[in-house]
């Protein structure tokens, strides 16, 4: 067996000068982890929550009657002394279309467009609630361009 030669480097040789430095990858987010998942969807849930309460009795006063159907939870506290209890739910309905957000007691939110001809729902689909809310938009829109009673009063609620 011959001594490696010293000329030719073995692969122990350290070498003398640095490596050239690697430009530092771009900053990437880590996805959260299970708690953080759990963080953020109760988050969600909570912001939902409270557009649903703001948006249930914003449009229950706003909005005229004929359109509109709040549901209630009641207590028996509240059903015996004759109080009319927490809204949970709105049902909007204008010509065809039937929009529905209800919030149950466990902070899950139910948001369902519908279809209705002659006051028979034909039809109902769950929606996320960004698509509700779209759906919403196109119906306050048709709404207020037709009825002159229900833009100002929307108006009022709106920017009061």
């Amino acid at each position: 067996m011959q001594p490696p030669d010293p000329s030719q480097g073995t692969s122990l040789d350290l070498p003398t000068s640095p490596p050239p430095r690697q430009p530092d990858p771009p900053h990437v987010e880590q996805p959260p982890g299970p708690l953080g998942d759990l963080v953020v969807a109760h988050f969600r849930r909570v912001e939902i929550a409270m557009l649903g309460r703001v948006l249930i009795t914003t449009l229950g006063g706003a909005l005229p009657a004929s359109m509109v159907t709040l549901e209630r939870r009641r207590s028996l506290g509240q059903r015996l002394s004759g109080r009319a209890g927490e809204p949970i739910g709105i049902t909007i309905t204008a010509g065809e279309r039937l929009l529905s957000f209800r919030q149950s007691a466990l902070g899950v939110t139910e948001a369902l467009v519908g279809h209705t001809v002659r006051g028979v729902v034909l039809s109902t689909t769950p929606v996320p609630v960004a698509q509700w809310l779209d759906e919403l938009g196109d119906v306050l829109e048709q709404v207020t361009r037709d009825d002159e009673a229900a833009r100002t009063a929307l108006e009022r609620a709106l920017l009061s």
